[in-house]
């Protein structure tokens, strides 16, 4: 079966009442509860909850953190088996600090457990912006254990960015880029001729794959275009449709490796096998 053959399987939405039971044992655990903040827990795992035959796949563990305080421990974190989050209490949440979320405290434990940390970029030159590349090198190289993946090809939302600050990464060998809801292969090019197609992780960013529509970039910065957000009817020249975001996504990882004459085994360590070894799993 060809590495692009998207499978029904992989985009089955989770039932809404495994989510709700979900976010009601997480919210047991948390002490005190804080209800308010639960509603951004919604993490889709392929590999299935903890305790189902898919469990074992589900290695990327990190303690959840609420506004910089630790809500459970690392061990709690290694029995869920599954991704969480942190909140940044610096407001406004876009031009915040790395050191903000994830803090230099809460990064230890990755780096003393082998944990996996997935840093989403702020700020708005991404991995362009100065102190955002001296963090990820600072934190890179003091827990050399912690693995760390920038979510979004480091924000690459628009590509200038991510091939702006990419050089700066070479020779780090414990960071990893996802693909998730990018939608212009500029970031995944960058990343690829830089470091290796080894340090590219295929990423669906479930619920938003399954939204129509596609980021684009505009000047320094990026707009996001919703099905929602336009009249579509209004184009003239042909019946303009947008599409899933996922499909949109899996386009432009599919013309990057086109244009960087990837094989069939490398894309498929994209889609896999970089994930596995990132694991430990081989």
């Amino acid at each position: 079966m060809s590495a692009w053959t998207l499978l029904e399987a992989d985009c089955e939405l989770r039932r809404k009442i495994e989510l709700l039971v979900w976010i009601q044992e997480t919210q047991s655990r948390i002490d005190p509860p804080r209800s308010e903040l639960l509603h951004i827990l919604a993490i889709y795992c392929d590999a299935g909850p903890p305790g189902t035959a898919g469990d074992q796949w589900a290695a990327v563990e990190m303690a959840l953190v609420i506004d910089g305080e630790p809500a459970c421990g690392a061990r709690d974190a290694r029995m869920w088996g599954s991704s969480a989050i942190t909140v940044t209490p610096e407001q406004p949440t876009f031009a915040a600090a790395i050191p903000c979320s994830p803090a230099p405290h809460q990064v230890r434990p990755a780096h003393e457990e082998g944990l996996t940390i997935t840093l989403h970029l702020v700020r708005s030159r991404a991995l362009a912006d100065p102190a955002n590349q001296a963090t990820i090198l600072r934190y890179c190289r003091a827990y050399p254990r912690m693995k760390m993946v920038l979510a979004h090809a480091a924000r690459g939302f628009n590509p200038h960015h991510t091939i702006e600050g990419i050089d700066a990464m070479r020779g780090v060998g414990n960071l990893w880029f996802d693909t998730a809801a990018v939608t212009d292969g500029g970031a995944f090019e960058a990343i690829i001729q830089t470091l290796g197609h080894d340090r590219l992780l295929y990423g669906s960013d479930f619920f938003i794959s399954h939204l129509r529509g596609r980021a684009f970039a505009l000047g320094d910065s990026f707009v996001w275009l919703y099905e929602d957000t336009l009249d579509w009817s209004q184009f003239q020249y042909a019946r303009v449709e947008p599409a899933l975001v996922g499909l949109e996504s899996l386009r432009c990882l599919k013309l990057a490796a086109r244009h960087l004459r990837l094989t069939d085994s490398q894309i498929e360590d994209v889609f896999y096998r970089n994930a596995r070894r990132m694991l430990g799993l081989e």
